[in-house]
């Protein structure tokens, strides 16, 4: 890849964060571009985007904030949010299923239902007493792991959530650190061989240090950093030892 920088940089002013006020448009061969805010983001959007290739133009000079990114900001989940204020999440479990959830959230977000996995779904009514979640290697993405968000947090007991090789990417986990940061149950988060970078590895870390709840994360084969996935593992030890410390008070 071909990288070359032609501007200089203008601070921006303070709009809630920090940076250098470039915009960056990442061009591939059909000359479709992208634009990205701030020159200390540009090595990461070169590694994360890997299009062969690319040329980064810094020919755009604008004084605005750098765009939010995963791991720059609070987890969030906007599709979520854009059913909430159509309407359409479903206030009662009374007359549900966890399988007809998952394929009615699967229409609501407009992503194809995993055969394999809604096989594996409780079709009884009222079921919702699973404590374990294992999706391993259904390639849900991060679209398709939405519907899965959405059984997890009908079922309150649910303690581990089984996700590795399942093409999901930072903007996936970052729906999942959302639901993770409040759920009354879940302890067991495995993302082992995701392509997930920086921006997880963040909300992962905050996951970890805000939830004492959370026992095990598990990001082994992905690209997060060793300091970062080391920081990770120390907060959830940090957690491990609380509750046992807990447990023998």
């Amino acid at each position: 890849m071909a990288v070359g920088v032609e501007a200089s940089a203008a601070e921006a002013p303070d709009q809630g964060e920090r940076g250098l006020g470039v915009v960056f448009s990442v061009a591939d061969d059909e000359g479709q571009t992208k634009p990205f805010a701030g020159l200390a983001l540009l090595s990461q959007v070169c590694a994360e985007e890997r299009v062969p290739g690319t040329h980064v133009i810094a020919s755009q000079l604008a004084i605005t904030a750098p765009q939010r990114r995963v791991g720059l900001r609070p987890p969030c989940n906007e599709e979520r949010d854009k059913l909430q204020e159509a309407g359409r999440l479903i206030n009662s479990l009374a007359d549900q299923s966890v399988r007809g959830m998952y394929q009615y959230y699967c229409g609501q977000y407009g992503c194809k239902v995993n055969s394999q996995l809604a096989r594996n779904l409780p079709a009884d009514t009222g079921a919702f007493d699973l404590v374990e979640l294992d999706c391993s290697g259904n390639f849900v993405g991060d679209r398709g792991i939405l519907p899965v968000l959405e059984v997890v947090r009908a079922c309150k007991r649910v303690r581990t959530l089984i996700l590795p090789d399942n093409g999901i990417k930072n903007p996936g986990v970052e729906c999942i650190v959302h639901l993770a940061l409040e759920h009354s149950a879940l302890e067991e988060l495995d993302l082992s061989s995701n392509r997930i970078t920086l921006g997880a590895g963040k909300v992962l870390h905050e996951l970890a240090r805000k939830n004492p709840r959370i026992q095990r994360i598990e990001v082994a084969g992905t690209r997060i950093d060793d300091q970062l996935q080391a920081r990770i593992q120390a907060a959830v030890k940090a957690n491990v030892d609380r509750a046992a410390r807990s447990k023998g008070a």
